[in-house]
């Protein structure tokens, strides 16, 4: 670069200095995309579920999209923890942890912070529609019966924050 001109004019700068770029292929990863004038970061989501099978298959299918997967955690405590440190937007709980079960984890994730959205996991062995309401009161907006496809998640967390 040594003795090369350097254009004036952004605009054109910013158009070869994106040329120099590709041509070095150089990949840049940038979490937020562009949406008319209005720019929009990823949804931020913490994944907690007893499977780890079922942790891959979420985060997987959700980073696929417009969502960004900031966590996981296995159990109750975890879960809580996890959501406290990173301050995520959604929350993927299944009614079935370890230690603190579902219920009581978005009872507590709620109460700490009310604009965390949880959406309740809900086996399909477990066909209580108590169990639906029980998550409904502790402050869940939603949840998914497994098994559940890529769509259904999607679905389900967009549909929560447009309640929220």
């Amino acid at each position: 670069m040594e003795g090369e001109k350097i254009n004036s004019n952004p605009k054109i700068f910013i158009e070869e200095r994106g040329k120099m770029l590709k041509e070095k292929k150089c990949l840049i990863w940038i979490y937020i995309h562009r949406r008319g004038d209005r720019i929009m970061k990823k949804t931020r989501v913490l994944i907690a579920d007893g499977s780890t099978f079922m942790r891959i298959m979420l985060a997987t299918a959700l980073e696929r999209t417009d969502f960004e997967v900031v966590g996981e955690a296995k159990d109750g405590e975890e879960a809580i923890k996890k959501c406290r440190e990173l301050k995520p937007d959604v929350m993927l709980v299944d009614v079935a942890l370890d230690g603190k079960d579902g219920i009581e984890v978005t009872r507590t994730v709620v109460n700490d912070d009310p604009s965390v959205v949880v959406i309740m996991l809900i086996s399909e062995s477990i066909n209580s529609p108590d169990v639906i309401v029980a998550a409904i009161r502790a402050g869940a907006l939603g949840y998914i019966k497994k098994p559940l496809t890529a769509e259904e998640i999607q679905q389900s967390i967009r549909g929560a924050l447009k309640r929220r």
